[in-house]
């Protein structure tokens, strides 16, 4: 079967398995035309990714802890400051790396001793408090 639908022409889940559209608890959105075989399925790993990109913001927080690591860097490129505190301790370093830049001063804490040396980078120059000059002062 090669439908070549955007260049996806096999549906696997995020475990590699073959998704299972007979046995799949959405089908009632294929019946009414929001869900396609290989093309707009959330079931397909393909489908939780574009999930990530285009969900409405108040769903973002439900799908923090899914498997793939591009669903959570998708949802990471999403969340506001605040919210990225969730995600700083995300076991895949491109996600950190994310959060880093973004993530409120508070949330920071453990972004600085991080495993990754970028990361670390990040968190320590966010971090770091440079002393003010001083005003008036005549060398």
């Amino acid at each position: 079967m090669n439908l070549d639908v955007a260049g996806i022409d096999e549906a696997h889940d995020w475990r590699g398995y073959e998704v299972n559209y007979s046995a799949c608890s959405h089908r009632s959105w294929n019946k009414a035309g929001g869900c396609r075989l290989l093309h707009a399925c959330v079931s397909d790993r393909y489908g939780c990714r574009t999930a990530a990109r285009r969900a409405p913001d108040s769903r973002l927080l439900a799908m923090v802890s899914d498997p793939d690591a591009s669903v959570r860097l998708g949802i990471a490129q999403r969340l506001s400051p605040q919210s990225l505190t969730v995600l700083r301790r995300d076991h895949d370093h491109r996600v950190r790396y994310e959060v880093a830049p973004r993530v409120v001063a508070d949330g920071l804490t453990g972004l600085i001793e991080d495993e990754e040396s970028m990361v670390q980078e990040i968190a320590r120059t966010r971090s770091s408090v440079r002393p003010a000059e001083p005003r008036g002062s005549c060398a």
